[in-house]
């Protein structure tokens, strides 16, 4: 409420707008909280080549693993070649006779999935076991995608169903034979390999799945092929059925797929140019948003350039983002280069059902209106309001009288208008005190806060009367800039300067209907209006004096204020303290005076000064006297304490635990009393020994901090702890690891410092400890020359290779040549080189 006692209603947040379209030319940008043009491509410039996408749909996608290494299909020989650490292919896995593989990929538990002839082959490139066929009956395997942690999802394109592949083979390791009384499991492995096949999954008739993708927290999309429209994108739900298509609108034969990053898919498509004369032949990615509530979307409004080495395969396999495709000797990720494209205009209404302006005042005269928005050269924003005194289907319905209002510097030229244009106000916010919503600096007519007074253009009396106000607004722009709307205030009812304070023969004279026609506006309408403008500088002025309260309150102090307003109190911050953190402790100020020098007031500082890091579990504060090991169970003690940081009044019993847990609490030393009872006999030297024992153990405060936390944050601790505690106190810091705090707390039954479970991490030399986690495991990698034993070095044959050459006969100088491609590899195998060496009569190398 202002000076004049006027109410505002503001439009800032999601749920306020209504964005029309499907898809909407609007959208709402959550992480800068701003309603701006739609970042899509609507004009696209290729014209798709259905048997060219066919063709190469087709083709076998490639595989990639984390560390850049690289595997395809060589279909010529039936086997796979890899490469990576130079550019000499080695083969990694081959067949003896023909096969159709149609997909292979390397999943993040080192498993090479291949899809052979309708069956899915897991290859362990670590060599934990053998080989392993998984199929089912009625499915043929033919794409493939990795899932997260293990397994893979398969398509069948043929029959149309979905399946996940899951489990794995268990090691072949030495053991000796189990005695008939040895209880053993039903089966060896608990988690056999197995294809599960979707019995929900179902497609359209006149869809044709094509593609899937897994993304790297386990979401799956599948791509549709239309007969006779544009592709779709379902994505696989939690109870295991797809959703409602999405349309990606101007794509009709994509050919692969992809996750792009997350929320966002890739797709290829093929085709010729339309804006070029002669068309020209060009592939071209394009990424959508994923978003299955919605029906359609066009693609996002990046570039994602090919370049021109570009081998026409489909996306490349990998374990991360972005994706990569392939060239003809390498491969390229897919990035995006910084060249917006955006839709050129759009609309937007205030949600009618949640968010009504309504002033619950008949005849409500709508007073002015404030936008606080960014708005580029070339753009502009035009918002039209329209009152009434019943509720109104605004979005509906066409009958409405609708008023335009102006902003941006588009608008500042031309001819006089009856169309009022707002003006640029040099400070951030109209309400007093306020640092606006903008993210960014103010710039003069283009950032920053917009005004103008509610009018009705083109009539005779202009103001805008209803109880309901309804608010639409259209953003425009050249398609490489959008402007952006951070938020929309209107005031109600208005204070009359002209009625309040001017003779009756100032005010209006003229009424309904003559008011509402159109023509130039009374005199009285013209002084009112002129008034007002003068009004709305003074106000906010008048205003600022009002609440100048506000300069000395922590939570609406200027930053550049806070050094000022701390020195009021003797209060000196951190030099790396957040605003956050300073706001944080000039609020707590009296708190923090009042317990200055106890526990609790130095857990309240050191919470504010770790953001949490108290209530959060990576600082814990004792008093060294509860850290008395218990040396025998308390039969019958109460030992609940509330205060306890240790039990946090979680203590049933008295009984310890086994494992982690080395203290417990006592309550006014009553463990020390049932092992040293008071009314027992003890000489000077015994009772000097039980004060020694208390005396190091009092006066004195233990912070536990995680040991994860930064040496600058644990300095800024210690000196946290030296100026709350008092003087007759000893204080210390400990680093500690996450199983002590979890040792300490575990009395109450929870881990203090929650993490997620820890992975397994691989050894290393002079870091790592037998038996202490680490595990000597072999890469993940397609090239087998990455690491030694165990990185998927295939195994010698068993057989050797078997040589033949023809018998030639020379005479002395004489040139001669020999043949060896007759030669036999052994089974399983195949020749990838010759090598000759002279033998000597014996049959030996010489």
């Amino acid at each position: 409420m202002d000076a004049n006692g006027l109410k505002f209603w503001l439009l800032a947040d999601e749920p306020h707008w209504h964005l029309p379209g499907e898809p909407p030319a609007l959208e709402y940008d959550a992480q800068r909280r701003s309603l701006r043009l739609a970042r899509q491509r609507r004009e696209l410039t290729i014209a798709e080549d259905r048997s060219a996408a066919e063709t190469r749909l087709e083709s076998v996608p490639q595989a990639r693993d984390e560390h850049g290494n690289r595997a395809w299909w060589d279909g010529e020989w039936h086997r796979i070649l890899a490469v990576g650490v130079d550019d000499t292919p080695q083969i990694i896995y081959s067949f003896t006779e023909e096969v159709a593989l149609t997909d292979m990929a390397l999943g993040a538990d080192g498993v090479l999935y291949m899809a052979v002839d309708g069956a899915v082959i897991m290859h362990d490139r670590r060599q934990r076991w053998r080989d392993a066929v998984v199929s089912a009956d009625g499915f043929k395997a033919w794409r493939l995608s990795p899932a997260p942690g293990a397994g893979c999802w398969v398509l069948d394109r043929d029959n149309r169903r979905l399946a996940r592949l899951s489990g794995a083979p268990i090691s072949e390791r030495a053991h000796k034979p189990y005695t008939p009384e040895t209880v053993r499991p039903c089966h060896e492995n608990a988690n056999p390999p197995r294809l599960t096949v979707l019995d929900k999954v179902h497609w359209p008739v006149q869809e044709a799945p094509v593609a899937l993708a897994c993304s790297l927290t386990g979401e799956v999309v599948l791509l549709s092929w239309v007969t006779h429209g544009e592709a779709v994108l379902r994505q696989l739900g939690e109870t295991f059925e797809l959703s409602d298509p999405m349309t990606l609108l101007g794509t009709h034969t994509p050919y692969s797929l992809a996750w792009v990053a997350t929320g966002r898919i890739g797709v290829l498509v093929c085709g010729e140019t339309t804006d070029e004369t002669p068309a020209k032949a060009k592939s071209e990615a394009r990424v959508y948003k994923v978003d299955t509530s919605a029906s359609a979307q066009f693609p996002s409004g990046d570039l994602y350039p090919l370049k021109q080495d570009y081998n026409f395969g489909p996306f490349i396999h990998g374990l991360d983002y972005p994706p990569h495709y392939p060239a003809f000797d390498t491969s390229h990720a897919l990035h995006r280069l910084s060249f917006p494209f955006f839709t050129r205009q759009g609309q937007a209404f205030n949600t009618g059902l949640h968010m009504q302006l309504d002033t619950a005042e008949v005849d409500s005269v709508w007073h002015r209106l404030y936008i606080e928005a960014s708005i580029p050269a070339g753009c502009g924003i035009r918002v039209w309001l329209t009152a009434s005194n019943e509720v109104q289907d605004h979005i509906n319905d066409d009958s409405l009288q609708w008023f335009e209002h102006r902003f941006g510097e588009r608008y500042q030229q031309g001819a006089p208008s009856d169309i009022p244009v707002g003006a640029w106000m040099s400070r951030s916010s109209e309400l007093p005190h306020h640092p606006g919503l903008l993210p960014c600096e103010n710039e003069p007519g283009r950032k920053g806060l917009f005004t103008v007074l509610i009018q009705r253009g083109g009539l005779q009396v202009r103001n805008l009367r209803g109880r309901y106000l309804y608010i639409k607004v259209e953003l425009s722009g050249p398609g490489n800039a959008t402007p952006e709307l951070y938020a929309a205030r209107a005031y109600a009812s208005r204070f009359s300067y002209v009625e309040h304070y001017l003779p009756k023969l100032y005010g209006e004279q003229t009424f309904a209907p003559e008011a509402d026609a159109a023509g130039r506006a009374t005199p009285a309408d013209f002084l009112e209006r002129y008034i007002n403008n003068i009004e709305g500088l003074f106000t906010t002025i008048e205003d600022g004096i009002a609440y100048s309260d506000l300069v000395t309150r922590p939570q609406t102090v200027p930053s550049e204020a806070l050094e000022w307003l701390s020195d009021w109190i003797g209060f000196q911050f951190e030099a790396g303290w957040s605003e956050t953190q300073r706001r944080r402790f000039l609020e707590n100020a009296a708190e923090l005076y009042r317990w200055h020098g106890t526990l609790r007031g130095l857990n309240l500082a050191l919470e504010i000064a770790t953001e949490g890091g108290v209530s959060g579990g990576e600082i814990v504060v004792l008093e060294d006297y509860r850290l008395r090991r218990s040396f025998a169970t308390i039969i019958g003690a109460d030992l609940d304490d509330d205060e306890d940081p240790l039990t946090l009044g979680g203590i049933e019993t008295g009984n310890s635990f086994v494992g982690d847990t080395l203290f417990i609490g006592d309550e006014q030393r009553r463990e020390f009393l049932a092992l040293f009872s008071a009314d027992l006999d003890v000489n000077a030297a015994e009772q000097a020994a039980i004060d020694t024992f208390f005396d190091r153990l009092a006066f004195r405060v233990t912070l536990l901090v995680h040991q994860n936390v930064t040496p600058q944050d644990l300095g800024m601790i210690q000196r946290m702890a030296e100026r709350e505690v008092p003087a007759h106190v000893l204080s210390r810091v400990l680093p500690t690891s996450a199983p002590l705090l979890a040792g300490i707390t575990s009395l109450v039954g929870v881990d203090t410092y929650l993490t997620s479970r820890p992975q397994a991490k691989p050894a290393r030399v002079n870091r790592s400890y037998v038996g202490r986690g680490d595990y000597v495991m072999g890469p993940a990698t397609l090239d087998p020359r990455l690491e030694g034993v165990g990185s998927g070095v295939p195994e010698l044959p068993s057989q050797k290779p078997i040589a033949r050459a023809d018998d030639v006969s020379a005479g002395f100088g004489d040139d001669f040549t020999l043949d060896g491609s007759d030669s036999e590899a052994a089974p399983g195998r195949s020749l990838v080189g010759y090598r000759w060496s002279f033998l000597n009569d014996e049959g030996d190398n010489a």
